[in-house]
């Protein structure tokens, strides 16, 4: 049985923070920032190497990269915002309607 090492530990960060890194390139502004998808990566891989460790799944480093992928898919989409929403760009149906329109809008009929 491997044992949690610093060597493992260190090797669990930087695998959190590669994987953190792309999948915040990949995501872009959709999911969370660049910088909690590299925290989350950090923190993810190290939970998932540990896991690994204690299971016996080789020394962890390789379940540790597989298994943070589906956990920073997880924590983006449930923090998943709409670019609009981010940037405070979202308006009503008729601020649009009337702001892209030369019509006047009809009145609703009762």
């Amino acid at each position: 049985m491997e044992l949690m090492t610093g060597t493992l530990i260190y090797f669990f960060i930087s695998i959190g923070l590669i994987v953190g890194a792309i999948n915040g390139f990949v995501i872009g502004r959709e999911g969370v920032s660049l910088k909690a998808n590299v925290f989350w990566g950090v923190v993810g891989a190290v939970i998932m190497g540990y896991i690994g460790v204690i299971f016996g799944i080789g020394d962890g480093v390789f379940f540790s990269f597989i298994a943070t992928w589906p956990f920073l898919f997880l924590i983006n989409v449930f923090h998943r915002h709409h670019v609009e929403e981010v940037l405070g760009e979202t308006h009503d149906a008729e601020i649009v309607y009337d702001h892209y329109s030369d019509k006047k809008r009809p009145k609703p009929v009762l």
